[in-house]
């Protein structure tokens, strides 16, 4: 049992040393090297400020709503009610990166919790 777990242990410390080690002749793991340098941006601010490095830089918010159904229309009160899909458009500074550097990753998907996103609402006049 002993021996087992040692041996267990040691599999797990030579694939990880094997993927992160970067030494000539290992692999690499671009994927994980290139999410733990984009969130250095974020480590400080937690996703809650712009993602410039200049304050003065403006940041564009383009958004589409993509209408795809339309579920009640209440004429009398001018009130209606749709299914759809907001999607919102920035360039975030931060994460930025040179695709050769990481194995030529040129996308990649993360969870929007980690990042900055806009504070947009929707109204009417």
């Amino acid at each position: 049992m002993e021996m087992t777990l040692l041996l267990l242990w040691f599999g797990i410390f030579a694939v990880y040393f094997d993927l992160v080690s970067g030494l000539p002749g290992t692999r690499v793991n671009h994927h994980g090297l290139l999410m733990k340098d984009l969130m250095k941006n974020y480590a400080n601010n937690g996703g809650k400020i712009r993602p410039v490095y200049d304050p003065n830089t403006v940041t564009n918010v383009t958004w589409r709503l993509l209408f795809h159904n339309l579920i009640d229309m209440d004429t009398r009160n001018q009130k209606f009610t749709i299914v759809g899909w907001l999607k919102e458009t920035w360039i975030d500074e931060f994460l930025m990166w040179n695709a050769t550097e990481y194995g030529g990753i040129t996308k990649i998907q993360m969870p929007v919790s980690n990042v900055w996103v806009p504070d947009i609402t929707m109204y009417s006049r």
